[in-house]
């Protein structure tokens, strides 16, 4: 089958039109600009959606894939930053954040972000427990521990105990903490809850008794 110029340039025209009708027109443009590989108009454009829409995702997401496009991770960041303040809520953006500052290497940004993400989640939990123990608390008590913020690390250990599956994983972590802190308060309340869940524990028992 031939096909004409003068029926390319009228198909791409009609697609053209249709997508102005169904986008904004400055969103559409940076569209548009980006498939071309002209990031600067491209950029423009976005932001210029953005003065109408600053919250938008599908606007800020965008603009993120651009700067990923184009090697400019550092304008990302505040991006994320804007967007997940406005939706604290949303698992899925928590993860792209989070995974950008682990391609940065920001890892004191990581740590606090971390720690926001995990409170917010574990406040109003859709997310599974082991995804948060496992991505967000442990390691923040790594960090945490390897810095030596022992009573931050106290802290995200008594949440890690708390949502674990297998919080005896924690407890030698918690005690070699709880000496150096005098915090026997809080460990002999966490050995009497899990004792509550599981009273045949002898090692258990002895251990409450022996400190309390």
């Amino acid at each position: 089958m031939n096909i004409s110029k003068k029926q390319i340039l009228l198909f791409l025209s009609a697609c053209l039109l249709l997508a102005a009708l169904l986008y904004p027109n400055a969103y559409f443009l940076g569209y548009f600009y980006e498939g071309i590989h002209d990031f600067a108009k491209a950029e423009a454009y976005y932001w210029k959606y953005l003065e109408n829409h600053p919250y938008s995702k599908r606007g800020i997401l965008s603009l993120v894939e651009l700067y990923q496009n184009s090697a400019q991770p550092e304008k990302i960041t505040p991006l994320l930053e804007k967007l997940y303040s406005h939706r604290p809520g949303d698992w899925p953006l928590a993860q792209l954040y989070l995974n950008h500052l682990e391609e940065l290497h920001d890892e004191e940004a990581l740590f606090e972000l971390r720690r926001r993400v995990a409170g917010q989640f574990l406040a109003s939990p859709p997310v599974p427990k082991e995804e948060l123990e496992k991505k967000l608390l442990l390691p923040a008590f790594q960090y945490a521990y390897w810095k030596q913020r022992n009573d931050v690390a106290y802290d995200i250990l008594t949440e890690l105990a708390a949502i674990s599956e297998q919080p005896d994983a924690y407890q030698d972590y918690l005690l070699k903490l709880d000496q150096g802190l005098q915090k026997t308060d809080k460990v002999v309340k966490n050995l009497q809850n899990q004792l509550s869940q599981d009273p045949q524990d002898e090692a258990k028992r002895k251990e409450a008794g022996g400190r309390a």
